[in-house]
């Protein structure tokens, strides 16, 4: 009556298969079994994935903090490549850096928790200078970019591969 011979009979009720049947009670007693049976991790197989992701944050560690070092580094040479061109144009439209501030070029100076930064010129050379603040991991760095009436650019400081400032 079914097909593929699932079930057998000829009235309006056919009769199961046994063969079938005994099939399908054996996979359910599989399956009841495979859920009793559920054990999960071992105590030893968690200690080992600890282990190996503890070794992986102890090898990573070191370079995540020198990448944010020289994050830290980075920050104020961008401000005096900003600093830079702000300031010869100011000097272009008025031919002195007499009243030259960061305001008077439109220089925002970021509002940085590891760097204080100020402004100064003397009629011939404007500078820029950032001063680690105190008790950041960049405490004491310093960074000096002035730049003079000729155009010449000068850049000191211990940021790493610059000349040290003189006063």
């Amino acid at each position: 009556m079914s097909r593929r011979g699932v079930m057998t009979g000829t009235g309006k009720f056919p009769t199961p298969n046994p063969e079938k049947e005994r099939r399908s009670t054996a996979m359910y007693g599989y399956f009841v079994r495979a859920l009793h049976d559920k054990r999960g991790f071992t105590l030893i197989e968690l200690v080992v994935v600890m282990a190996i992701v503890a070794i992986l944050v102890v090898a990573a560690l070191p370079s995540y903090r020198g990448s944010r070092e020289r994050a830290y580094l980075a920050e104020p040479r961008q401000v005096g490549q900003e600093f830079k061109t702000l300031a010869w144009g100011y000097f272009i439209e008025r031919a002195t850096f007499a009243g030259l501030t960061a305001d008077a070029i439109g220089l925002n100076l970021p509002n940085s928790n590891y760097w204080q930064y100020a402004v100064s010129e003397n009629g011939t050379s404007a500078s820029l200078n950032a001063t680690g603040r105190t008790g950041t991991a960049i405490a004491g760095r310093t960074y000096r970019l002035t730049i003079n009436n000729t155009g010449a650019v000068t850049e000191c400081g211990d940021l790493g591969g610059l000349p040290a400032c003189t006063p």
